[in-house]
């Protein structure tokens, strides 16, 4: 990297970096294809640089030049972005707070302000983390575990609509029945094509599993095995998809 730093919001995204056009004569006619080759590209913003150093600076990672590229830095009071990014419809979605959202644009190379309007997602605060995820790219989810109005805290999904600037509650594990009622003390997720990954600590050993699959008729809460405790520090590094 050009500048140094840990914990940054991240994400990949596929660069089309040439296209080619194919007219093929069947039958009555000529059929267009049109064909795109692209490759992966990484990029990452904020985090920390130094002692207690809060970067602004962001910057895209590309394997076929093995170079990283600086690009537009976060806005001004984005400082110090760390961990909650997801790659949505073309858009680098950064996030220091549910309400507050960052978005670079991936084509035009810059950045843009989202204010959140209505669906605040924590009304009575946070009792852990949270993390932004995107489905194939086409839904940004949100998924986290604030308080309730007693202090209760439990597993929450939300999906951010970007026309009206709101999020919208989507069914949870909890609330679909897949998971009890205990309380949830932090969660973990990864996105795949159409899944979503959950992993959450909570009350039980171990930590309890999740997948959400995504179709045109809706969306489903499947369990899955339990992730067995394995002792101190009791706390995921990452999940990802395969």
């Amino acid at each position: 990297m050009l500048h140094p730093r840990s914990k940054p919001a991240a994400g990949v995204f596929r660069y089309t970096f040439k296209s080619r056009t194919l007219y093929e004569h069947k039958e009555q006619g000529w059929l267009h294809h049109q064909f795109g080759e692209g490759t992966q590209k990484i990029i990452v913003a904020g985090g920390e640089g130094g002692i207690c150093e809060q970067l602004q600076s962001a910057e895209i990672y590309d394997p076929e030049t093995d170079s990283w590229e600086e690009i537009e830095s976060l806005p001004l009071d984005y400082k110090g972005v760390e961990g909650h990014a997801a790659v949505c419809n073309g858009k680098f979605f950064v996030c220091s707070q549910p309400t507050k959202i960052a978005a670079y644009d991936l084509r035009r190379g810059t950045w843009s302000k989202i204010h959140v309007l209505h669906g605040t997602p924590y009304p009575h605060g946070w009792g852990g983390n949270f993390r932004l995820v995107a489905c194939e790219g086409h839904s940004l989810l949100m998924v986290g575990v604030p308080w309730g109005p007693e202090g209760q805290k439990s597993m929450k999904m939300w999906k951010f609509q970007e026309a009206t600037l709101q999020w919208l509650e989507l069914a949870s594990p909890q609330s679909s029945g897949v998971w009890s009622n205990e309380e949830i003390w932090s969660c973990y997720a990864a996105a795949g094509k159409q899944e979503l990954y959950v992993f959450s600590l909570s009350e039980s050993p171990g930590f309890l599993g999740a997948v959400c699959v995504f179709s045109p008729k809706g969306m489903k809460w499947h369990q899955v095995a339990h992730m067995q405790d394995r002792g101190p520090p009791r706390k995921l590094a990452v999940v990802v998809p395969l």
